[in-house]
């Protein structure tokens, strides 16, 4: 299949998506279902309104966040500007600005970990699941601005809007999550049919009942 028929694809993919998700009405007392079988590591995957749990994640000392809220990606907003150049992750339904400040006289690597999840502030919305390592610089007394690729970890909620925002949540430490991260470890995360089956493995994990035989089979086929 051709590089350019497969880009469409995997657009026409997320145009359908982002049309015809629904939000559920979900309450604080509602009975979360993505908790099914007791599962605390599942809190805020699929119909969760909990906060996600896991390892704490915090930035080194020296970088900060330019506020204490992130927001979704907007390429009228983000200082992120410079098109792939600037941008990081693989996914797409759930994408964030992140503006980094470094206060210090020296350059600092920041180090984003696998399986970060970014909260969003609101249960209407998806959180965004990081599924690799993503390294960069930010030089000294200065900023860098990226634009995060992510997963959806709640298929019933709405696709965010540039208007809606985030905050860093843990490390997930989920044992599916991990075996996911493993399947697709020296994968082309960045293909669009990558992206698709990714996506449609992390809603097995968050919003199904797990990984299925078929899905293991068509990760293993990824380029």
């Amino acid at each position: 299949m051709s590089t350019p028929l497969i880009k469409l694809i995997y657009a026409v993919y997320m145009l359908l998506f982002t049309v015809t998700i629904g939000c559920e009405n979900l309450t604080d007392n509602r009975v979360a279902p993505g908790l099914n079988n007791g599962e605390a590591s599942k809190r805020g995957f699929g119909k969760s309104t909990e906060f996600p749990v896991g390892r704490e994640f915090t930035l080194p000392a020296g970088i900060t966040l330019q506020s204490d809220t992130i927001p979704a990606f907007d390429k009228f907003e983000c200082d992120c500007k410079k098109g792939e150049a600037c941008e990081r992750g693989s996914g797409g339904l759930v994408k964030v600005c992140l503006n980094f400040q470094n206060s210090t006289q020296g350059p600092i690597t920041v180090t984003l970990p696998l399986g970060l999840i970014f909260v969003s502030i609101t249960e209407e919305v998806q959180n965004g699941l990081l599924i690799k390592v993503e390294t960069f610089e930010v030089p000294a007394d200065g900023y860098l601005s990226i634009g995060l690729n992510l997963y959806c970890l709640n298929a019933v909620r709405d696709v965010p809007s540039p208007y809606d925002k985030f905050v860093l949540g843990p490390v997930t430490e989920n044992a599916e999550i991990a075996e996911l991260a493993r399947l697709i470890e020296g994968k082309d995360l960045g293909a669009a049919e990558s992206k698709i089956a990714i996506q449609n493995a992390v809603w097995d994990i968050t919003d199904r009942d797990g990984l299925t035989k078929e899905i293991r089979e068509e990760l293993a086929r990824l380029p």
